[in-house]
C-alpha cells in the first residue's frame, strides 16, 4: 500500500512520540523537509498486503523514490505512471525505494491479482476517491479489462465530490483541492502532507495507491 507522508500516519504508525520513534528520514521530512516542484509529495510504501504475487517482499515504511525508473512527484503521479505502463504493454512494473530496495512484479499477474487481494483485505476500491476517474468516459480512465472496478458506493461518492466541485466553480468559489494539499509555513513550502490512499500492483497498497491493481 502507498500512502504520502502526513502528520496522522506518523502519529498512527509510532504514537506521540513519532518524533522520536519514527524513522528518521521520515521525521527529517516532516520538519525541514521542502518541495522542490508543485504539488511534491513524499510517497511511501506503508505495507505490503500478502499474496502469492509479492511472496518474498517483506518492506514496510520505506520511500518510494521511482516508479519504472521515473522519479516521481506525488502519488497521482505514481498512478499516471503504473497507468501508462499499462497502456504500453509493459511486462514489468518497477518500484524503486530508499536504502537501495526495490520491488519488481509482473505487470498482467499483478492485475490479475487485484480483486483478489481486495476481496482478502476487504478493500472496496484500489485507489482513494481523489485518484479515482471521474467517470468510464473520463481521459485519465482505464479500461475495465486493466483495472478492477470500484464498488458502487466509491464511485457514486466520486461522482458526488464532483458534482460539488462543479457548483462551487459555477459560484466563482474556489473549490477545496481533491489531492492532499501541503501545510505551507511563512517562508517556504513543506513536504508535510495531511493523507490520501492506495492500493497497487501485488498487495502494494497503502493510503492513496494500490500496488496491487498494477
Amino acid at each position: 500500500m502507498l500512502t504520502v507522508l502526513s502528520r496522522a500516519y506518523l502519529y498512527h504508525e509510532w504514537g506521540k512520540e513519532w518524533h522520536k520513534k519514527g524513522p528518521v528520514e521520515f521525521v527529517d521530512d516532516a520538519y525541514y523537509g521542502v518541495m522542490k516542484h508543485d504539488g511534491q509529495q513524499v510517497v511511501i510504501l506503508s505495507q505490503i498486503l500478502v499474496d502469492d504475487i509479492n511472496n518474498g517482499y517483506q518492506f514496510a515504511n520505506l520511500r518510494l523514490n521511482k516508479v519504472n525508473g521515473v522519479p516521481i512527484n506525488n502519488l497521482a503521479h505514481v498512478v499516471q505512471l503504473v497507468e501508462a505502463g499499462e497502456r504500453n504493454a509493459e511486462p514489468f512494473v518497477r518500484f524503486d525505494l530508499d536504502r537501495d530496495n526495490v520491488v519488481i512484479l509482473d505487470a498482467a499477474a499483478a492485475r490479475a491479482s487485484t480483486p483478489r487481494i481486495l476481496k482478502q483485505n476487504n478493500i472496496g476500491c484500489d485507489k482513494s476517491i481523489d485518484l479515482l476517474p471521474f467517470s468510464s468516459s473520463s481521459s485519465t480512465s482505464v479500461s475495465p479489462a486493466t483495472s478492477p472496478p470500484c464498488s458502487p458506493s466509491t464511485r457514486k461518492k466520486r461522482l458526488m465530490m464532483m458534482q460539488q466541485q462543479q457548483q462551487q466553480q459555477q459560484q466563482q468559489v474556489q473549490p477545496p483541492p481533491l489531492l492532499p494539499v501541503s501545510i505551507v509555513d511563512d517562508k517556504e513550502k513543506t513536504l508535510f502532507s495531511p493523507p490520501t490512499t492506495t492500493t497497487g500492483a501485488a498487495g502494494v497498497s497503502g493510503t492513496g495507491v494500490n500496488v496491487n491493481k498494477y
